[in-house]
């Protein structure tokens, strides 16, 4: 490639309208083209309006007709579905934490919740409600959730 080829090379940025075809900005690089449908993400070249359409019309055309309200909650529920992923992730972490510190399971309401709160509250400066609402630490849920860790490390062994 020639130095002049190389400073013609044009780097994209994601666009809401890009939402129509099916594709959002992909979380790992905010630069390349995702698509909700199949979660294939795409160099940055291909986020031209024409390669978007063309990847909708050949893999998804039963999708072609859709409008953009279709893909909008397609997007929504790809964030709950991950943010829930992310969420019980933290929920087993914090569960084991809690069982390795011998304290009793309800601490996990009376003092990491409340913490975790002021540090979204905080770091984050939005309403950590959402978050809260799915972190579930009642000392009954982090029972629960030591036993099923346990019987998996006994099944492993």
């Amino acid at each position: 490639m020639t130095t002049q080829h190389q400073a013609k090379k044009k780097c994209r940025h994601y666009s809401v309208e890009y939402l129509k075809y099916g594709f959002v900005s992909a979380p790992q690089n905010q630069q390349q083209p995702m698509c909700l449908l199949c979660e294939k993400v795409f160099s940055n070249e291909a986020m031209k309006p024409s390669r978007l359409l063309e990847h909708l019309t050949k893999i998804h055309s039963d999708k072609v007709d859709k409008n953009i309200a279709y893909f909008q909650s397609l997007r929504e529920k790809s964030r709950n579905e991950k943010l829930l992923e992310i969420c019980l992730l933290a929920l087993h972490n914090i569960s084991l934490l809690i069982a390795r510190s011998g304290k009793p399971h309800a601490i996990g309401e009376e003092l990491i919740l409340p913490a975790v709160r002021e540090v979204l509250h905080t770091v984050v400066h939005k309403s950590p409600d959402q978050i809260m609402k799915a972190i579930p630490l009642s000392d009954n849920s982090v029972q629960r959730r030591v036993d099923e860790m346990a019987y998996q490390f006994v099944k492993s062994a």
